[in-house]
């Protein structure tokens, strides 16, 4: 399992991008897990603690 996933959002599949893969790393506890919306120019990083995803930036 990797200790970082970044992801593009795409038009169209903002909901495999936000919330499905979010909920899989989540589920197996990966330590970071950022999200680019690359239109809107907006990044949002999370941090894993306990077991949920933190926002940190």
């Amino acid at each position: 399992m990797p200790d970082w996933v970044c992801e593009i959002v795409s038009p169209g599949h903002e909901h495999k991008d936000t919330l499905q893969l979010f909920l899989l790393l989540q589920r197996h506890r990966v330590p970071f897990y950022w999200l680019i919306w690359p239109e809107d120019r907006v990044l949002i990083a999370h941090r894993i603690e306990g077991d949920s995803y933190r926002v940190i930036g």
